[in-house]
């Protein structure tokens, strides 16, 4: 499920995206020239956030709870008491990615004090980050090479 959870926990953006296209030309806007979190970003401009609608539309494909949860509290994971772990795995795999330019907002930074906490949490200290990063940039390789063998055939 936490997989499943990574997979999807910014279908909230896609939706946003395609059906608000002007607001969310602002938004991105906003989060590269104003330097605002995609989260804040959202909530200035509509009013809500991309995990207010991730979670209404697992509801309306009646996804399991811990999915629902983890879409709705990806960004904020210690606010939800029941599925924490998860969503707190999903955003800290989504900060690694974005920290190492994996993703479409750059240079994004959950903050320092997300980060201490999810790297004790995790049971991580700050120089394995190297070795995440060399790991991820290696398994980026072997996609995009899939990817390319794939698109050949």
């Amino acid at each position: 499920e936490a997989f499943i959870a990574g997979l999807l926990h910014d279908i909230g953006v896609l939706i946003l995206d395609g059906c608000l296209t002007t607001e969310f030309e602002e938004i991105i806007s906003l989060t590269t020239e104003g330097r605002l979190p995609l989260i804040k970003a959202e909530e200035r401009v509509l009013g809500f956030n991309h995990t207010v609608v991730g979670k209404m539309l697992a509801e309306k494909w009646n996804f399991p709870p811990l999915l629902v949860e983890v879409l709705r509290y990806h960004h904020r994971p210690f606010q939800n008491k029941s599925y924490w772990a998860t969503a707190a795995l999903v955003f800290s795999a989504d900060n690694l990615a974005q920290e190492a330019g994996v993703g479409f907002l750059e240079g994004y930074d959950a903050g320092p004090d997300f980060k201490s906490k999810v790297w004790e949490w995790l049971g991580l200290k700050p120089q394995d980050k190297e070795v995440i990063f060399q790991q991820l940039k290696q398994e980026m390789k072997r996609a995009v090479d899939f990817l390319d063998l794939a698109s050949t055939r």
